[in-house]
């Protein structure tokens, strides 16, 4: 077998959901998405650090974030950023411009090219949609590289 040669990836069967930032677009597993809320108005501007926004509620306050293209938080929330999850292991808010979910479905999985894995990225995997490609990952190590990549502007 030539060593070029990967086996690909088995398909997977079950609830996914897709999310949205900017042109990114992420696949994630339903059980590791919360439900999902509106943001009525974005976040006053206060950050707890760089990236991580703080939103008053009734409720108490909330960290908010949003990703940019290259998953890592951005320094200045996007106006576009309306839809709020929370995703498993993380007491972050994520912010996004789009959410889909998907119920009950087969996706065929690809194995990033070797130019683009890295042993630190969240990603390793991607599928064909729709709207083109999304990064297949799970929550917390989205979560953790993107808080450790830190933030940049749009």
């Amino acid at each position: 077998m030539d060593r070029n040669t990967m086996t690909p990836p088995a398909p997977r069967r079950g609830n996914f959901v897709l999310l949205r930032a900017d042109a990114l677009w992420l696949l994630l597993p339903q059980q590791e998405v919360g439900a999902v809320e509106y943001l009525e108005a974005p976040p006053d501007g206060s950050q707890a650090k760089p990236g991580l926004f703080m939103q008053q509620r009734t409720e108490g306050p909330r960290q908010l974030a949003a990703l940019s293209s290259r998953m890592t938080l951005l320094d200045a929330f996007p106006a576009d950023r309306t839809l709020v999850t929370a995703l498993r292991g993380t007491p972050i808010a994520w912010c996004w411009s789009e959410i889909k979910v998907l119920i009950d479905v087969s996706v065929q999985p690809r194995s990033m090219p070797r130019v683009l894995r890295t042993p630190a990225a969240p990603v390793q995997e991607f599928v064909e949609h729709d709207d083109g490609l999304a990064f297949i990952c799970d929550a917390q190590a989205l979560c953790t590289y993107a808080v450790d990549h830190g933030a940049m502007t749009p």
